[in-house]
């Protein structure tokens, strides 16, 4: 009897919370405390007053919140509760309420895993989601275990003592008898496989002219019994041709040809190599590349053409002179040109050549007289168009360069 108390008493886990009235929120935390170490959080604590930080019930593999209100939960509290787990992201959160849920705070925690609960004022629980079914479902899957256990131990203490030191010998001498009879049954198949395994078939080139007589085999005992229960007379077994030789000859197989074994024909089909189909499809072609600096070269050519047109049209008086001006507007043209002949790199060339187009005009803009004269509200009107463009192509500079330097949060596509 002492052994069996002692027993039941090692497998059996925690009680079952005794059901208290609820009358407080000091009440609610405690019952919800209790149902936590029933669940399996062994260490789970009340923690009643103070700041709590969102945690009313702390354990080393668990947090939980109790709310002691009419109203129904939020998302917001929920939240709460989310955040005061921290960096502990291995701990089960639980939220007791004797209310209820919000439809934003019952999604919220079924997508963030946070099982929710309500007490009834016997201290009753009841799971509201699907982590909140899981831990109940594994407490109660415990417990008909820890019975099961509990029922089996009194039957092996009832046992006696010389039966337990026999065990030992019996398993060892079941466990011989079973290797002995497995032993037995495959040196029988083994058997069998022989007696039906065919005999190879005569080479061609050996007896061309000669036909030759099989020798006779024993049946096996499958086709002794067909034979007996059947009262049909023996047809002999229609003639197959044997396997291929490695010689170019053809070899035919003379008389009836037993059929080999399912275990052979096993062992052939997973030795045999698979055959894979020829593709006479033809190979795909890799496009053409273009060449690294073809966008600097074409937008270099536009400005150039700019660059020589400009200066001699009617709506355009250069200054100082023609030459400097065409000067001044063939160098963003000539910086292109020689960097598309010179450069290898094929990172995306578009912020670049925007940058240095808006860059241009403000340049076309300077060295045109007729938008420089008249007061100052007359020379509001380009100054604030080029401010814009140079601040545009500056940012468009700036942009290209920290995706050069792998600062950008955009991947740079191929240049086309």
């Amino acid at each position: 009897m002492t052994s069996e108390i002692t027993s039941r008493a090692a497998q059996s886990g925690p009680p079952s919370p005794e059901r208290r009235p609820i009358r407080s929120w000091q009440d609610a935390e405690h019952n919800a405390a209790a149902w936590m170490r029933y669940w399996g959080f062994a260490d789970a604590r009340a923690t009643p007053g103070g700041s709590d930080g969102g945690v009313d019930v702390r354990s080393a593999r668990a947090l939980g919140q109790v709310k002691y209100q009419a109203k129904a939960v939020g998302r917001p509290e929920v939240q709460l509760l989310f955040g005061a787990r921290g960096r502990h992201l291995d701990r089960q959160l639980l939220f007791f309420t004797g209310s209820s849920y919000a439809k934003t705070a019952l999604q919220y925690a079924l997508d963030n895993g946070i099982a929710l609960f309500v007490y009834d004022l016997d201290g009753s629980m009841t799971a509201v989601n699907a982590p909140a079914r899981r831990i109940t479902e594994a407490a109660r899957a415990a417990e008909d275990a820890r019975a099961a256990a509990a029922v089996r131990t009194p039957e092996r203490d009832r046992t006696p003592e010389r039966d337990r030191t026999a065990e030992p010998g019996r398993a060892a001498e079941a466990l011989r008898v079973e290797a002995l009879r497995r032993f037995a049954a495959a040196a029988r198949v083994a058997a069998t496989d022989r007696r039906a395994a065919p005999e190879p078939a005569p080479s061609a080139a050996a007896t061309p002219a000669r036909i030759q007589t099989p020798a006779p085999r024993t049946p096996t005992r499958a086709q002794a019994t067909a034979r007996v229960r059947t009262s049909a007379p023996r047809t002999p077994a229609p003639r197959t041709p044997a396997p291929r030789t490695p010689s170019r000859a053809p070899a035919r197989a003379v008389g009836p040809v037993a059929t080999p074994s399912p275990v052979r024909l096993q062992k052939a089909a997973a030795q045999a190599p698979l055959s894979r189909p020829r593709s006479h499809a033809p190979a795909a072609v890799p496009p053409k590349e273009p060449r690294p600096g073809t966008a600097h070269v074409v937008l270099g050519l536009v400005l150039g053409v700019i660059a020589l047109a400009l200066p001699g049209s009617e709506s355009f008086t250069a200054r100082p002179n023609r030459a400097v001006a065409t000067a001044v507007l063939l160098v963003i043209p000539c910086a292109l040109l020689v960097r598309g002949f010179t450069t290898k790199s094929r990172r995306s060339f578009w912020p670049t050549g925007l940058g240095l187009f808006l860059l241009y005009l403000p340049l076309a803009w300077a060295t045109n007289a007729q938008l420089w004269q008249g007061d100052a509200s007359d020379l509001f009107l380009p100054t604030t168009p080029a401010a814009l463009c140079v601040l545009t192509a500056v940012l468009l500079l700036r942009r290209n360069g920290w995706s050069r330097h792998g600062k950008s949060p955009h991947p740079s596509t191929p240049e086309s």
